[in-house]
């Protein structure tokens, strides 16, 4: 009786821990929304690394090799640091989930004319090309997609980038 009382309190938490982290998703949206934005002088360079550090155990547990490609210096930008970290991170983190073992997950940094790119590539199942509109919409899954999710981190990602000036695809 006492395993099951324990496996029944495991559920529970993860089921609690699972509301809270969709309550935060939806307080971020909310948050995009409503212009918060006290931008600071911002290492997009740093925020990837922070990025990249967050995501590599699952990437190592998962047997999925992380790789980076990013230049030695980048111009500072007026950001919020967290938020583009966010953003990153979800990227990568969706990249390690939708690859099988034994892939790959690579994070690019590039200076594009007076624009900074930013690309989350990977060797997973990737995206039916006829739902590649509707991917950053609040609360859309994939068809193709069997893992846990809200489908909120894209629409998240979205709103922080735009609400930076710049657009994702």
């Amino acid at each position: 009786k006492g395993s099951s009382t324990s496996r029944t309190s495991v559920r529970c938490s993860e089921r609690i821990s699972g509301l809270i982290g969709l309550i935060d998703d939806i307080l971020d949206i909310s948050r995009m929304d409503s212009g918060e934005r006290k931008f600071m002088s911002t290492s997009l360079l740093s925020v990837a690394e922070s990025s990249l550090e967050n995501v590599r155990a699952v990437a190592a547990q998962k047997g999925i090799e992380l790789k980076s490609d990013l230049p030695e210096r980048l111009p500072e930008i007026r950001a919020l640091p967290m938020r583009l970290q966010q953003v990153i991170t979800n990227l990568l983190t969706n990249a390690v989930k939708f690859t099988p073992e034994g892939g790959l997950v690579t994070l690019r940094i590039s200076e594009e004319e007076t624009d900074l790119k930013v690309e989350a590539m990977d060797t997973g199942v990737g995206i039916p090309p006829d739902e590649l509109p509707r991917i950053f919409d609040d609360f859309y899954r994939g068809s193709n997609v069997e893992a846990a999710g809200a489908g909120l981190g894209l629409a998240i990602a979205k709103k922080i980038i735009e609400g930076h000036g710049g657009r994702i695809w």
